[in-house]
């Protein structure tokens, strides 16, 4: 049967070990240790959130822009508002969880 152990430290180093013993193997263990600083998660979480918003706001203005006048609504803008939508949907889902995951220094979704 599999045990997991967590350690963390005053510096926000967290260590994760998964050991398991059976009769025929001896102890297995993956460990993960995280040295990242706390000032060096919060300087990068805060570059990224300042990406994420700027992404969003930029996007939804290029689609307002497109949509709004007459002239620019063309197939070669709406090839654009696509690759703008990709960019919009990456924006609002992947980038507020990596956000989270590099404030927090690990995965705390389930």
């Amino acid at each position: 049967m599999p045990n997991t152990t967590e350690t963390s430290t005053a510096l926000g180093i967290h260590s994760w070990s998964l050991g398991s013993t059976t009769d025929d193997q001896s102890d297995v263990t993956l460990q993960f240790t995280s040295l990242v600083p706390v000032w060096e998660r919060v300087l990068e979480a805060g570059v990224l959130s300042l990406i994420c918003v700027t992404a969003v706001v930029s996007n939804v203005s290029l689609w307002l822009v497109v949509l709004t006048t007459r002239t620019l609504r063309n197939e070669s803008n709406y090839l654009i508002l696509c690759l703008s939508l990709a960019d919009l949907l990456v924006s609002v889902v992947s980038m507020p969880i990596t956000v989270a995951t590099i404030a927090s220094s690990g995965w705390t979704f389930p």
